[in-house]
């Protein structure tokens, strides 16, 4: 069985070992909302034996993977994993930041807030509702995640697509990647 194929199984037996973890978890809740016990007691039971088969899960193929000299089977989720850390250590040191953009940046958010807060309010005057700061910063928060999650995505996508179309080898041999 070949490193990749030790790969694919791990990840489909994590999926299943975090989905078995999650069904422990709405479990327990359940239980604690309505005072069952033995939801709470099946919640126990289903999460040690998922971290049981987690464990087994990861150990096994891992040391399967090192024993084949395939160890760029395990270094990529590491470099998915801290690999983004490496980078802003490496590039932090060559950024220039400009006060004056900084200052117009922080400037322009702080607009945002204010303009989201007193638009809504005046949108809510007529019902007689408050609008409190706290679910104006709330809001503004979602946004700048859903911006940032939509960035990050069309960044995956392009990579993805560099990745597909170089005509390299992306490992060049058993125990590394490029």
């Amino acid at each position: 069985m070949d490193g990749e194929l030790v790969a694919l199984i791990t990840f489909a037996c994590l999926v299943v070992g975090f989905a078995v973890l999650t069904v422990s978890l709405v479990n327990r809740v359940r239980g604690m909302r309505t005072g069952d016990r033995r939801k709470v007691r099946l919640a126990n039971l289903l999460e040690l034996l998922a971290m049981l088969f987690l464990s087994v899960v990861v150990i096994v193929p891992a040391f399967y993977v090192v024993i084949l000299g395939r160890f760029w089977v395990a270094q990529i989720p590491f470099e998915l994993a801290v690999g983004w850390a490496q980078y802003l250590l490496r590039v932090l040191s060559q950024v220039n930041a400009d006060v004056w953009a900084v200052a117009s940046a922080v400037a322009c958010f702080a607009a945002v807030i204010v303009g989201t807060h007193f638009t809504v309010r005046w949108l809510l005057a007529a019902s007689d509702r408050r609008w409190p700061w706290k679910r104006t910063l709330q809001v503004v928060a979602l946004l700048v995640v859903m911006f940032a999650s939509g960035l990050a995505f069309t960044g995956l996508i392009q990579q993805t697509g560099w990745l597909i179309r170089t005509p390299e080898p992306l490992v060049k041999d058993n125990r590394s990647i490029q």
